[in-house]
């Protein structure tokens, strides 16, 4: 999925809150639980389940016009499947039908530098530039409270809300002027510590690079993974709205990404 977003602001989705008190109504209070997902999310970092799997994602992309109608669809098709420590999408299908000799050809290149940069200097498990990951650094920057529980597929799941801690937040990162004006919720399943879903918007337009060539006015997205065995969560289901301007042309798309039929590699 990470490929898709538009901007490449996926990352975003995984904003929690500050540290504070141990415990509330004789459960873990939001500052434990967060706590725990970060840990879980050093862990699975280190385990790397999704270079155990294969699965099939199923992309929808549409551009939409100012009354949100569809003015143009793209479905493509992929299959997951791991490379050295890392997990790779090649496309396989768009709008139903195989790829042409230039879409394999380019599809052949994209896969080609996606293995060159994986031998290239940077160091296994280490993040580019513009990548989020779930640390304490991040969750440091949100305020958030534990608001209740619900059942998430069959399983229960604590729910958070979170916003920005304030309007001064770091910008280490390009993506980190998006990140840091989302609000929203968060489910943490209660067993295992991991996300089971997020839904989230930013709270004002986002102006990239001083507002002179793009700004986004509106951010919605939610986000889902799927529990494909004991303790292995996986990529869901993605869907993205996004509406703003890159230089003098504006733009307003809607995606949608899910991923089914996980297969461990034997």
């Amino acid at each position: 999925m990470k490929r898709h977003v538009v901007g490449g602001f996926v990352f975003l989705i995984i904003s929690v809150g500050v540290l504070g008190a141990e415990v509330t109504g004789g459960g873990p209070s939001a500052d434990v639980i967060v706590r725990r997902v970060v840990e879980r999310a050093r862990l699975s970092s280190v385990e790397n389940p999704e270079g155990r799997f294969t699965w099939t994602e199923r992309v929808v992309s549409e551009e939409l016009d100012d009354r949100s109608a569809v003015k143009r669809s793209e479905e493509k098709l992929y299959e997951a499947f791991p490379i050295g420590a890392s997990s790779y999408s090649r496309l396989v299908q768009v709008n139903g039908k195989a790829l042409s000799a230039k879409e394999l050809k380019k599809e052949q290149e994209r896969e080609q530098k996606f293995r060159q940069n994986l031998q290239s200097k940077r160091k296994p498990g280490e993040k580019d530039d513009d990548s989020i990951v779930l640390n304490e650094e991040l969750v440091s920057r949100f305020r958030f409270d534990l608001i209740g529980q619900e059942t998430v597929g069959g399983r229960t799941s604590f729910v958070l809300s979170f916003e920005p801690k304030g309007p001064h937040l770091p910008e280490k990162r390009r993506t980190d002027r998006l990140v840091n004006r989302l609000r929203g919720r968060l489910w943490v399943d209660q067993d295992e510590d991991e996300i089971t879903r997020v839904e989230a918007q930013i709270i004002e337009p986002v102006k990239m690079w001083g507002g002179l060539l793009a700004t986004i006015r509106t951010f919605t997205m939610s986000f889902t993974q799927t529990r494909v065995e004991e303790g292995v969560w996986l990529p869901g289901r993605f869907d993205l709205r996004i509406q703003g301007r890159v230089f003098i042309k504006s733009f307003h798309e809607h995606q949608v990404a899910e991923s089914t039929g996980f297969k461990r590699i034997s």
